[in-house]
């Protein structure tokens, strides 16, 4: 899996300028070991041979953990940026960060399950 760069909608100030952009690199499996899944799905019983229903509950803990862990830094100096510089993140981008760590993991599963099945 490659980086992945999140473009924000509202500059957030870093050590030395404004940071337009926030690049995130990759989950390893160590991170996978420390931190867990950033989701669950929960299943409703399903009655009458109907498909059971999914509902994702997020892990805000493991989110967080994530996003702390997977930010890559900046290699431009003016926008050097670390974890507690996110504070200043609207509520637009703040999402967009967080979408992003739960898409390497949807990325990662339709990968694994496609091969899986393909086996």
């Amino acid at each position: 899996m490659s980086d992945l760069v999140i473009e924000l909608s509202e500059p957030i100030t870093g050590h030395g300028g404004l940071v337009t952009e926030i690049v995130l690199r990759a989950p390893t499996w160590r991170e996978l070991a420390l931190y867990g899944e950033p989701f669950n799905l929960i299943s409703s019983a399903a009655g009458n041979g109907e498909a059971p229903q999914y509902t994702r509950v997020d892990n805000q803990m493991a989110i967080n953990r994530y996003i702390e862990a997977l930010l890559k830094p900046a290699e431009a100096p003016a926008a050097k940026i670390d974890y507690g510089l996110l504070n200043q993140l609207c509520l637009r981008d703040a999402l967009a960060l967080k979408d992003a760590v739960l898409g390497f993991f949807y990325a990662a599963r339709s990968t694994t399950s496609s091969a899986a099945s393909n086996s």
